[in-house]
């Protein structure tokens, strides 16, 4: 009952009515990123914070400072009235480059936390794109056994009308195939519902066509092991943001050691003054300007010690945090593949006994097609045929969104 295209049209595209072509899953998360407005957000914010390293690299705005003194101090030439100062600070050597520093791992962290929440939103895609295909093969299997009791009716009312059956039998079919019309409906509503989401995950319109090629199919094998849980770990966005966080403190560390240097400054005085009234100097009242330079020294290392030994801690503490996560990553891994390999035999399982069912239910539509023997067995079978095969589905759809969720925790 494997269909390996399953096309559904949700829209009229604007190219006159004409379809797309099939894509495939890697296809739409593509688009989806590039269009999702919760990416594009977080970009732009990633985006924002790449300037910041240029905001650091220059030295600090010059201050301007005017003052006033109501008991003007006398000096040689008259009366000091007023005072205009201009000062420049300038940076340590080095202390720029430790500043620029810090702001490049913030940019480092924002990219680590845009890929996280990449890595979410890559599942829910995933998820509701394995659930969009399901449900059309669903509708499949459906069909399917609606077709059967279309034949099922025929040889019924074939049977009735020579004599040697009975209307009951016939209402019986049309029973079932009411049920199942009924399911189908739902299930073609559902379809447009699962789309619809689809589409809004992708930052699309609603109707939107989505033409797709895959189909539930499972590996030959069971799902297995391999070296992923000593490599792949690194590249996980959730441990690579420790990495980045780990250096983030390491940077804020080097820049508190060189902002404990010595800081330069160097300004320009302009000093307004009054004329003597007592005297007649030589350049009686004439404003001074005025060159000055200065050099600022710490005394107490005391905050100092205390900030580099909070950030130490911190980086510790960050250690621990990274490796507790990638414990609980692989712990999840091993519990995912677990439940892989069990939905694995479960698909299995069922589609052994449906293969069963369906020459047992062959030989059983002949016997009744000849003699009208075992009507009742024949519906029931099909009925645990359709069992086994829903519980088959089921399996491969549970199958595909756990694989989903294994890919998010090894961060692929």
């Amino acid at each position: 009952m494997m269909r390996t295209l399953f096309i559904l049209a949700l829209g009229i595209s604007a190219l006159g009515g004409q379809r797309l072509s099939a894509q495939n899953l890697a296809d739409y998360l593509a688009i989806g990123r590039d269009s999702f407005p919760g990416l594009q957000a977080i970009r732009q914010q990633l985006s924002a914070q790449s300037l910041s390293p240029d905001q650091v690299t220059g030295w600090k705005d010059p201050s301007v400072s005017v003052g006033v003194f109501p008991l003007p101090v006398e000096t040689r030439l008259g009366p000091q009235q007023a005072k205009l100062s201009i000062r420049q600070q300038f940076p340590w050597f080095g202390q720029q480059q430790a500043g620029k520093e810090v702001a490049e791992s913030k940019i480092g962290l924002a990219t680590q936390a845009v890929n996280l929440e990449t890595l979410e939103w890559s599942e829910q895609v995933k998820i509701l794109w394995w659930e969009m295909i399901g449900n059309a093969e669903l509708v499949a299997i459906l069909n399917a056994r609606l077709d059967w009791l279309h034949q099922l009716e025929e040889v019924a009312t074939q049977r009735l009308e020579t004599g040697n059956g009975s209307s009951i039998r016939v209402i019986e079919i049309q029973m079932e195939q009411s049920k199942l019309d009924k399911k189908l409906t739902d299930q073609r509503a559902h379809q447009v519902r699962l789309s619809q989401r689809f589409n809004l995950l992708l930052g699309r319109k609603l109707d939107a066509e989505i033409a797709y090629s895959d189909s539930l199919a499972l590996p030959r094998e069971t799902f297995w092991e391999n070296d992923w849980r000593d490599s792949m770990y690194r590249s996980h966005p959730g441990v690579a943001w420790f990495d980045a966080r780990i250096q983030q403190l390491e940077a804020e560390r080097n820049l508190i050691d060189r902002q404990r240097k010595p800081q330069l400054s160097a300004g320009l005085d302009y000093l307004l003054i009054g004329n003597r009234t007592d005297a007649d100097p030589l350049n009686n009242g004439r404003d001074a300007l005025m060159l000055s330079g200065g050099l600022q020294i710490p005394v107490s290392g005391k905050q100092w010690r205390a900030k580099m030994e909070e950030k130490t801690l911190m980086a510790r503490a960050q250690h621990l945090e990274q490796q507790a996560l990638i414990d609980n990553l692989l712990g999840e891994a091993l519990k995912s593949v677990e439940t892989l390999n069990t939905l694995w035999r479960d698909w299995e399982l069922n589609l052994s006994l449906d293969q069963q069912a369906q020459t047992l239910e062959s030989l059983m539509l002949d016997a009744y097609t000849r003699d009208g023997a075992e009507f009742e067995d024949l519906l029931d079978l099909e009925n645990d045929r359709l069992e086994y095969q829903l519980r088959a589905w089921n399996a491969r759809i549970l199958w595909h969104a756990q694989l989903a969720h294994l890919e998010k925790l090894l961060g692929s």
